[in-house]
């Protein structure tokens, strides 16, 4: 039966619990499904994940990225593991 205007309801949905899940942009996703990290050294890392849900804006992933790594969000060129980046500061973009 549908729900009458204005009335509600208490649910309880069973699942699994989500492990290492993080919410990151839409942009950050590529395509294997594979996000990239600007690592300390300032080099690329390319990183598989297992996407768990997709929002129109964010993507819901399984993976060890841990607090504070810098997922890149933008195109880079010619990406290969390893290879050196040029960080642009929030200083240097406004």
């Amino acid at each position: 039966l549908p729900l009458a205007e204005g009335l509600f309801v208490s649910v309880k949905i069973k699942g699994k619990p989500l492990q290492k899940t993080v919410e990151i942009p839409r942009s950050a996703l590529r395509d294997d499904p594979s996000v990239w990290i600007a690592s300390n050294d300032d080099t690329l890392l390319i990183q598989q994940v297992t996407v768990s849900r997709k929002t129109r804006e964010t993507v819901l992933i399984q993976t060890d990225l841990d607090d504070g790594e810098r997922v890149i969000t933008s195109g880079v060129d010619g990406a290969a593991n390893g290879m050196k980046l040029r960080i642009l500061s929030e200083e240097k973009s406004q």
